[in-house]
């Protein structure tokens, strides 16, 4: 936990954040960044390995690239690049 409460002040201080609408802007800012990583540790946990992984794979399910998906949220519309899988387990 003290690892992450340092990250978190150093991202406060390393952007100028004073007031809450400052949290705001930096999570909006960066949702499609935090979204696709998400997706992808999703990715690797269904796939049992790991975006880089070499050596040999117990599964047949593959990483298959992405596809784009079109969110919507209160604040507009955005795309995002969604990890596929050869089963089709995230689509």
């Amino acid at each position: 936990m003290r690892q992450l409460q340092k990250q978190i002040r150093q991202i406060v201080s390393g952007n100028n954040i004073n007031h809450v609408s400052d949290v705001y802007e930096l999570l909006w800012d960066n949702f499609k960044v935090i979204l696709h990583e998400l997706l992808e540790a999703e990715l690797g946990i269904t796939l049992g390995y790991g975006k880089n992984h070499t050596g040999n794979l117990t599964t047949d399910n593959k990483n298959n690239g992405h596809s784009p998906k079109t969110l919507k949220s209160q604040d507009g519309e955005f795309q995002i690049d969604v990890p596929r899988t050869t089963t089709g387990s995230l689509s």
